[in-house]
């Protein structure tokens, strides 16, 4: 049963071991920075506001929607290495050793 974390209620992973959660948390915090102008130039919010008169009563109602256009704001050179850089064991790019981009 020890073998199946039966009894110690582990989860198997060698202790001092950071669990997916922590590994997770770690990889938004460090990606995050250099993902959101991305998401922020990709994503555009559009609201419709409609308003009329019932007598002397104003009424109204919005319609929110949310548009993305992701390949307006591909990742440049610069954010892929200093992404490269910030994620363990994978190494930065340069002008040298970066792909040529694929075509659809």
């Amino acid at each position: 049963m020890g073998m199946m974390g039966g009894a110690s209620g582990g989860s198997g992973a060698p202790t001092g071991a950071p669990s997916p959660r922590d590994m997770a948390g770690t990889l938004l915090t460090t990606v995050y920075p250099t993902v959101k102008p991305l998401l922020e130039g990709a994503i555009r919010r559009l609201t419709v506001t409609v308003r009329w008169h019932e007598g002397e009563r104003e009424h109204s109602f919005a319609i929110v929607e949310y548009v993305t256009n992701p390949g307006q704001t591909l990742p440049t050179a610069e954010m892929l290495n200093a992404l490269g850089g910030a994620l363990p064991g994978t190494p930065p790019t340069s002008p040298g050793n970066t792909p040529p981009p694929r075509s659809p």
